[in-house]
């Protein structure tokens, strides 16, 4: 196990089997560069005691070979704050990270109810400038408009204040999207682009909770997209409060993050569960 500091750090993982460990309780901040020279697949990323009321921005640098993770607070509206930045090459023939798992919780990664995501690397396939967009709520209301998450608002909401290169969160399409509701009744909008009319590609995984939550969802969702809204008689047909669906769906979304081919695999999987 490799954890950081709260400062800049450069961590090297050693020739096993490498788990970086962020606590979010102790030991994140600064910007981190991780490497890993050993031979094994199952190296990770493992982000512990995940706080309320923060976003994850997982991108690509342009050519391709660099993965960017930047964690904000979004408690404060409008403008976020970084609070860590990690950066690595992307894993080649065992060379690099390969996985990331989330707990929000005082958990180990092994546990049950943490997010596994194995080669999140992939994530996009050939797109240019995708993200992969994480939010997890906070104890009273939140609304989630993944349509309004263009280009422009990633640049306006999260590029002041990020530790990265000026131009990372401009041109970006989103290609997958996680969301946690917390406390608090919450609301999650999805419908075409607002600005291109496009229809909502990504592959999203929506879990308001057991609150008096809504769902509004006026675009067909990719295969392998997973909603519930909670205690609430849903205005949308894709709401679900069958718990074990959501560990379908994040088993298919570790296909479909790897793109037009992983989409493909899941909605043969898909096909053949009907």
């Amino acid at each position: 196990m490799v954890t950081p500091t709260t400062n800049n750090d450069e961590l090297e993982g050693g020739l096993g089997e490498t788990e970086f460990q962020y606590d979010f309780l102790e030991n994140v901040g600064g910007i981190d560069i991780l490497t890993d020279n050993g031979s094994s697949e199952d190296d990770k990323i493992f982000f512990k005691n995940f706080p309320n009321s923060h976003d994850l921005l997982v991108t690509k640098d342009s050519d391709n070979q660099t993965l960017n993770l930047e964690v904000f607070d979004s408690s404060i509206a409008s403008t976020y704050s970084s609070i860590n930045t990690i950066t690595t090459a992307i894993s080649s023939d065992g060379i690099g990270v390969e996985d990331f798992y989330l707990n929000t919780d005082d958990l180990s990664y092994s546990d049950s109810t943490s997010i596994s995501i194995n080669e999140f690397y992939q994530f996009g396939g050939d797109e240019t400038n995708p993200i992969a967009f994480l939010q997890n709520g906070g104890s009273s209301s939140d609304y989630f408009n993944i349509s309004y998450y263009n280009s422009d608002q990633f640049t306006y909401s999260y590029g002041p204040n990020s530790q990265l290169s000026g131009d990372t969160y401009s041109d970006l399409k989103v290609t997958n999207h996680l969301v946690f509701g917390n406390e608090g009744q919450d609301y999650y909008y999805v419908d075409q682009n607002y600005s291109t009319g496009e229809d909502f590609s990504a592959t999203a995984v929506v879990d308001l909770g057991n609150d008096n939550d809504q769902l509004y969802i006026y675009t067909s969702p990719s295969t392998g997209s997973f909603f519930d809204g909670g205690s609430y008689s849903s205005t949308s047909t894709y709401d679900t409060d069958e718990k074990e669906e959501r560990q379908e769906a994040i088993n298919l979304l570790q296909r479909a993050i790897r793109g037009s081919i992983g989409r493909a695999k899941a909605e043969d999987e898909r096909a053949s569960q009907a």
